[in-house]
């Protein structure tokens, strides 16, 4: 529903128009870049009154805009789909085509952004944890949020539960033993472990999900995983 009959094909560059316009390309239009407007006033015929393309004072301005996709004359931005916006600046002003493709998939998806929001450890915590159930984080390589996570560790232990130790272990070294008398104390005490570099110990995960369901956990508990994405 995003896109009328041959639009997605002429986007791809997979349609050919049975003829061409009787007029040349409008004189706003860039020199180098008539062909692909002549193209889309083919395909399209109709545009040409619909979007007043023969209309230089309309267009002049708009087409030498720094950001295009944004500076649509109103009298014909309601005349255009998102996506038809995007095929005129592929026409005239392919620089800018992937900020309008951008655009057009916020707009599509009903977003402000296509940018993920950055982790909120606060808000993770207080919606999606719980004492039973473990937070793993997907990491690339390079990247470690258990520092951060210490940091937030802190702050919570100083406000709400003093007592309260983080634990951090490094797995891939012959540390399962450790790791799996850490958690018991942890869970037991009401501390936080973090295990980091499942990615490493991938035959051992199991146990330790074993080891999980079994535990009977005080209610301030947590634990805290990390791996780089792997084939299992």
């Amino acid at each position: 529903e995003k896109f009328e009959e041959n639009e997605w094909e002429l986007f791809q560059g997979a349609y050919i128009p049975p003829s061409q316009p009787s007029t040349p390309a409008p004189s706003w239009c860039p020199p180098d870049r008539a062909t692909s407007l002549q193209l889309l006033r083919a395909t399209f015929p109709r545009i040409d009154e619909l979007w007043q393309l023969n209309k230089d004072s309309l267009w002049s301005s708009w087409v030498a805009s720094d950001k295009c996709e944004e500076s649509f004359d109103g009298s014909v931005y309601s005349r255009m789909s998102a996506f038809q916006r995007v095929l005129l600046i592929q026409a005239v002003r392919p620089d800018r085509l992937e900020s309008a493709l951008t655009q057009f998939a916020c707009e599509s998806l009903g977003v402000s952004s296509l940018s993920p929001p950055a982790l909120s450890l606060n808000r993770l915590f207080k919606e999606e944890t719980s004492n039973r159930l473990p937070t793993l984080f997907v990491t690339t390589p390079g990247a470690d949020p258990s520092a951060e996570l210490d940091d937030y560790a802190k702050t919570y232990a100083a406000d709400y539960a003093p007592h309260m130790n983080f634990h951090q272990l490094a797995m891939g070294g012959g540390q399962n033993d450790d790791a799996i008398r850490l958690l018991h104390e942890a869970a037991r005490a009401g501390d936080w472990i973090c295990l980091k570099n499942l990615h490493l110990v991938i035959s051992w995960v199991p146990l330790l999900e074993k080891e999980l369901k079994n535990l009977q956990p005080h209610e301030n508990f947590r634990c805290w995983l990390t791996t780089e994405a792997h084939a299992k």
